[in-house]
């Protein structure tokens, strides 16, 4: 059997089963293990949150599509996410580079510029890594942070709670397509579609909040929000209706793709965004208190076969043809 019939997600729970058949876990100090947006550590001041993450150049990125600092930021920006997820805030990070031997010293340099203008931004430090040969650019990044105790975890979503995303959906995905299609010149609005792709947001500051609001379930939307969702499911054994009309589709991808942009809201992928569950009533309390913050876009329903259904205005299914990124299968 090849990896490309079975996909990224299949052979994760592979490697999973292996690992626990093991044993060799400490279970007092790891709260979490495999299976979330990042692994969990007991520590003294609360929860230590650790994630790790590879880009790697024609797969994740390409550099036709944005500068070397655009990837260094997104390399970074896309761990933090993780980070993000949790409720953590970021203090330490590894970066392993592996580059080819004619790549220009001045391309690395401004990869790290990006890089490091996100930790500027949002906090942590690089303190080590590695670097390597390799025929493609990929960029490896291990990120350490902490929590005060007040831990998101995709695991623990209910039935009948409602289902809220942050900021808006689709924008990325849509721009690597107006880049692939070279539509900058029919649609318009290029430039600023274009960094919704490279210059991505992690919701660092949006997680505490919600947090500390009494939200306990949260994942980043990085394979795309349908994809995403159907893992959260997965961990808390429940399912999800989404209400498409409800969605906050990222207006430039609506202006280029005013026909078809609910394809790249629902499974385009790297939107960096959260999801999150909640009682309906604390989600309600939270948008009045923070009308941007979050969109209440669905329900918490008991597990079923069908474990994400997206309906229109009428509750009819609304079908895709792809649910979102998945390694091996995309």
């Amino acid at each position: 059997m090849q990896l490309k019939n079975i996909g990224e997600f299949e052979l994760i729970n592979r490697i999973k089963q292996k690992i626990d058949l093991r044993g060799k876990t400490d279970a007092s100090s790891v709260v979490i293990g495999i299976g979330d947006d990042g692994a969990v550590l007991r520590s003294l001041e609360g929860f230590q949150v650790v994630t790790t993450d590879t880009m790697v150049e024609d797969v994740h990125f390409s550099r036709l599509f944005g500068s070397w600092e655009d990837i260094g930021w997104k390399a970074m920006a896309s761990n933090l996410s993780d980070i993000a997820a949790m409720a953590g805030k970021p203090d330490y990070s590894l970066v392993t580079l592996g580059l080819p031997g004619g790549l220009e010293v001045e391309a690395v340099e401004k990869l790290y510029d990006g890089l490091l203008d996100c930790v500027d931004k949002f906090g942590g430090a690089v303190i080590g890594g590695d670097i390597v040969s390799s025929d493609k650019v990929f960029v490896t990044i291990t990120v350490f942070g902490t929590t005060d105790g007040s831990l998101l975890r995709r695991s623990n979503a209910k039935v009948g709670d409602s289902i809220a995303v942050t900021g808006s959906l689709g924008g990325p995905s849509a721009a690597l397509e107006v880049i692939k299609l070279g539509l900058e010149e029919t649609n318009g609005g290029f430039s600023a579609l274009a960094e919704t792709h490279m210059r991505v947001t992690p919701r660092l500051s949006e997680a505490n909040v919600l947090a500390r609001k009494g939200v306990l379930c949260s994942m980043d939307i990085s394979d795309g929000l349908k994809n995403d969702l159907e893992k959260l499911c997965s961990a808390s054994d429940v399912s999800a209706r989404v209400f498409a009309e409800e969605i906050p589709v990222h207006p430039l991808a609506k202006h280029a793709f005013p026909e078809d942009f609910l394809r790249f809201a629902v499974a385009g992928g790297e939107d960096y965004e959260l999801v999150v569950t909640a009682p309906s009533g604390l989600l309600h309390s939270i948008k009045l208190e923070f009308p941007n913050l979050i969109t209440i876009i669905g329900r918490i329903g008991p597990s079923s076969q069908e474990k994400v259904s997206i309906l229109d205005k009428n509750g009819s299914l609304v079908n895709l043809t792809s649910g979102g990124w998945n390694h091996f299968l995309s």
